[in-house]
């Protein structure tokens, strides 16, 4: 249908000219009707750009409060543990913080993944689908630790070195084999970071689409390959920003807890047993942690929704779902194809 000169325009007709025309929400720009993406949940339904990434990071929130919540008890619970296990030197402590990890990450995984198809995740719902894939969440958490592990060793001990070729060199220039122990610590840290990006949305897939470790694995490969710099640049930046959110509510917790150390102090004169003074620092410690974990899994956060991107920009997974909403059925998430999954 064409548009006569004298013609007055009608908003409401379609000009399908040369542009198609989708019914969910059009919206027009002169006489030309552009078809806005579908947007069942938490993310438009097109290959995602940072912005998305960060309001898709608020929105997923919504759609599971309960799983965010005892998420972010989950990977408190873990650090604490942490913590204890290497001061006893426990590796069953290590174990147990492994599986409230790998919890944290799975349930988030779910939750996010489900809500860009409009799903809502209860508590129950992410304990169990987790479960389904929780040996090969564990697994990837492992590899992605031991990779970061080492990262931060060469790392360390590569600016250990720097700082003492500057300390020697004056003294004795004859340092070549502390700067080559230097370069080979400098290459390996780029070299494990290289396997660190492309392994990152291993656990997101894991998750999703229930595969053990290597398929897992091969699945990221495959995905970050062609996008490597937008993941690596897109994980930086989420970063940043994490440190900066710890920053900020380590401030305010601060600023807040400050006033509250003559309460605590009156509190264990008057008597309380040092059991009771015991639980009440663990509880505290619990709910600051919960409260500074929290930036962490919006890291988790970005990382599945860079997931979500790579399968809409590899597999045009986006479209699967668009076209399930518009025709009225309630899309499902995806699962291990480029198609959307029946796991509800």
């Amino acid at each position: 249908m064409t548009h006569l000169p004298n013609e007055p325009i009608d908003p409401h007709r379609p000009h399908t000219t040369h542009y198609s025309y989708e019914p969910p929400r059009p919206t027009t720009v002169g006489t030309q009707y552009i078809p806005v993406p579908a947007q069942p949940g938490s993310v438009p339904l097109r290959p995602l750009n940072f912005s998305d990434f960060l309001s898709g990071l608020f929105k997923s929130f919504a759609y599971s409060p309960s799983v965010y919540i005892a998420a972010s008890l989950a990977g408190s619970f873990s650090c604490l543990i942490v913590a204890a296990s290497l001061y006893f030197y426990s590796l069953a402590g290590a174990v147990i913080a492994l599986i409230f990890a790998t919890y944290a990450v799975g349930a988030i995984s779910i939750s996010v993944t489900r809500g860009i198809a409009g799903h809502r995740t209860s508590l129950s719902q992410s304990l169990k689908l987790t479960v389904r894939g929780f040996v090969g969440i564990a697994l990837q958490l492992g590899i992605l630790g031991i990779l970061l592990l080492f990262i931060t060793s060469a790392n360390t001990i590569g600016i250990f070195l720097m700082m003492l070729i500057a300390d020697v060199y004056q003294h004795d220039p004859s340092v070549t084999w502390v700067l080559a122990v230097f370069f080979i610590c400098l290459l390996l840290a780029i070299g494990l970071a290289f396997f660190f990006v492309n392994f990152a949305v291993a656990p997101a897939a894991a998750a999703v689409e229930r595969v053990g470790l290597f398929r897992s694995l091969k699945r990221s490969w495959r995905l970050v390959r062609k996008r490597y710099w937008r993941v690596l640049g897109t994980t930086l930046l989420s970063v940043v920003g994490v440190q900066a959110a710890i920053g900020i509510f380590g401030a305010l917790l601060t600023t807040v807890a400050i006033p509250l150390i003559p309460v605590i102090a009156l509190l264990v004169g008057d008597g309380l047993t040092s059991g009771a003074v015991y639980l009440l620092v663990v509880l505290l410690g619990l709910l600051v942690g919960a409260v500074l974990i929290a930036p962490c899994l919006g890291l988790v956060v970005i990382n599945v929704l860079q997931y979500i991107d790579l399968r809409f920009r590899h597999e045009g997974l986006h479209h699967v779902i668009a076209s399930e909403d518009a025709a009225g059925q309630k899309p499902f998430i995806p699962g291990t194809s480029a198609y959307a999954s029946a796991i509800r």
